[in-house]
């Protein structure tokens, strides 16, 4: 009895380039499955950061850190990767550069010492990706734009970028909130905020 799906072997065959009639529409479907699974991975990791947001237990926070890595990774493939972080992937529009900042405003609130190592190891991650794309010749512009296109995403970033540098931690990590906090005024100073509600 054939199986459905990709998995079929005869549907493996037209996902590897088949080109005839039958056989094309068979590896159409196995993209558009490709597909779906991919969106459907995008809008779980999206609700694993919407939750980490405000976690406080060690291991959503180290969750948190290693989809970060992960987006990071995606983003070094080039402009796909990249629209895979501006594009919106959770239900009310979000897209991961914003759920990032939110992860970065919620972190910034916890005062004590209590999972300090693993607080300053997620920061660290989501500065150097929000500083990497700041900072690309052809990322930076839209990459700021998203982070103060929204009023709550303004705030969330202008609080950050004025908040992070002031609050006790490692020096690497100090270095690069001055540097994003550089990278966002210097953007706010070219582009005054036209804030959509």
């Amino acid at each position: 009895m054939e199986s459905e799906g990709c998995e079929n072997d005869r549907l493996k065959l037209p996902c590897n380039g088949a080109k005839d009639g039958s056989e094309q529409m068979e590896s159409e479907g196995c993209r558009n499955d490709r597909s779906q699974v991919i969106s459907s991975v995008l809008v779980d990791l999206s609700e694993c950061l919407s939750c980490g947001a405000t976690c406080s237990q060690e291991q959503e926070i180290e969750l948190c850190r290693l989809i970060i890595v992960l987006l990071a990774y995606i983003a070094s493939s080039g402009k796909l990767g990249y629209e895979v972080l501006l594009g919106p992937v959770s239900g009310h529009g979000a897209n991961f550069l914003e759920l990032i900042m939110q992860v970065l405003a919620s972190q910034m609130q916890y005062e004590t010492q209590e999972l300090l190592k693993e607080r300053c190891l997620l920061m660290r991650e989501a500065l150097i990706l929000l500083n990497r794309l700041a900072s690309h010749a052809n990322f930076s512009k839209p990459t700021l734009e998203v982070l103060t296109r929204s009023k709550l995403c303004a705030t969330l970033t202008i609080d950050v970028a004025n908040r992070l540098p002031q609050t006790r931690m490692a020096n690497d990590l100090a270095e690069l909130a001055q540097k994003f906090r550089s990278r966002v005024y210097a953007f706010l100073e070219e582009k005054p905020l036209t804030i959509e509600q």
